[in-house]
């Protein structure tokens, strides 16, 4: 049996790699600053699926990979990030958006009601590369 390992080596990225339950080919990995799409833990604890929409991911995936075959994921609460667009995002004021994952696990803007992904710190249109600020949440009103 597949065994998730977890590379949490001091204050830096938390990184682990888990098997996918079902092939990643639409992850932008073209340029210097390969896309990232949001995943999240599949039933068995030792895959992961791309997140569906307003799902709580656990990391970005940042490569394409077959079925079954192990990938990395970037997790680390607070931790930058990058993320692909799924719709155009504009940060506030303050240089910033929330987002929340969309069905094919990119990144949208947060309108309510679902889960807070992170917080973008570039905007952009779809299939642009972004920083984000990975910290999962809900909310509060």
């Amino acid at each position: 049996m597949p065994v998730r390992q977890l590379d949490n080596r001091g204050d830096g990225p938390v990184e682990f790699s888990a098997l996918a339950t079902a092939a990643i080919a639409a992850n932008p990995t073209a340029g210097k600053y390969p896309g990232g799409l949001f995943v999240k833990f599949d039933t068995d604890p030792n895959y992961f699926v791309i997140t569906g929409a307003g799902d709580i991911p656990i990391g970005i995936v940042n490569s394409n990979v077959a079925a079954g075959r192990p990938a990395t994921i970037k997790a680390g609460v607070g931790k930058l990030r990058l993320i692909t667009l799924g719709d155009t995002v504009t940060v506030d004021a303050d240089g910033t958006a929330l987002v929340k994952a969309d069905a094919a696990g990119k990144a949208v803007p947060f309108t309510g009601g679902a889960n807070v992904a992170g917080t973008v710190t570039k905007a952009g249109v779809v299939g642009d590369v972004v920083p984000i600020l990975f910290k999962v949440g809900r909310p509060v009103a």
